[in-house]
């Protein structure tokens, strides 16, 4: 990032600092009807669920299904938290650099990414057993770092109308409007692909945490390009 980059950043980050920390010192109403009623319930009905909602780490599918359930929201969650916010006419007339801007959305990702893996943890804790750790992570951050990198692929190719649209377009090449955006509608899928393969590799490897996250790291500089 250039300076003015990181001075936008160190505005956009200390809002966000400022606005959570307000929501916890004074929750609005709304905040909590909206918020932290159902995640009350998520977490109470993940907790009851106990051993029918935790993944079988002894079989291979339950070590996929690790995967599979830790990266699909990051992957689902990608394209609002990335591209929806109502706020970037206003940021792009205060100056705020686009990096910057991208830069607060990817630790929101990542944040959504950590809440998802300590979510799958409760159904574990429920039942006594050790809670998978370490193949959540690895899960979590492939997950992060790939949903970067395909869906800011794809805002790049549906920006460029003369651009190729790939392979998912063809598939769909009967609906013009849905092969056009064919990019944004196969983006979720490589991250769930992956972060299943980086739960798989996480049960089997210790190292399999650090490969996701240096994967990640370097997805996320190729995302911000």
């Amino acid at each position: 990032m250039s300076r003015s980059e990181e001075s936008g950043f160190g505005v956009l980050s200390g809002l966000e600092a400022r606005r959570l920390v307000a929501a916890f010192r004074r929750p609005r109403p709304g905040a909590v009807v909206a918020v932290a009623v159902p995640a009350a319930l998520g977490v109470a009905g993940l907790w009851a669920a106990a051993e029918a909602a935790r993944p079988d780490l002894a079989t291979g599918e339950g070590r996929v299904l690790l995967g599979v359930l830790v990266s699909a929201p990051t992957a689902f969650f990608a394209y609002p938290l990335l591209f929806r916010a109502e706020d970037d006419a206003l940021l792009r007339r205060l100056g705020i650099g686009a990096r910057a801007v991208f830069a607060v959305r990817a630790l929101r990702l990542l944040a959504a990414a950590l809440a998802a893996l300590l979510l799958l943890e409760i159904p574990f804790l429920a039942t006594g057993a050790v809670p998978p750790l370490g193949p959540a992570l690895a899960a979590a951050l492939a997950g992060w770092g790939v949903s970067l990198f395909t869906f800011c692929d794809a805002a790049r190719r549906l920006a460029d109308p003369a651009g190729r649209r790939g392979v998912g377009a063809m598939l769909i090449g009967w609906d013009s409007e849905l092969a056009a955006a064919a990019p944004l509608v196969y983006a979720p899928v490589v991250p769930v692909i992956v972060g299943a393969l980086a739960g798989a590799a996480g049960a089997a490897t210790p190292l399999a945490a650090p490969a996701a996250a240096l994967l990640a790291a370097g997805l996320a500089i190729v995302a911000a390009r």
